[in-house]
């Protein structure tokens, strides 16, 4: 669960770094 916790939280960050920008 520790990996699909940071995997989505490396999704969640790009994509809101993308939507940000």
């Amino acid at each position: 669960l520790g990996e699909a916790k940071r995997d989505i939280d490396a999704y969640k960050r790009l994509f809101n770094g993308e939507s940000h920008a």
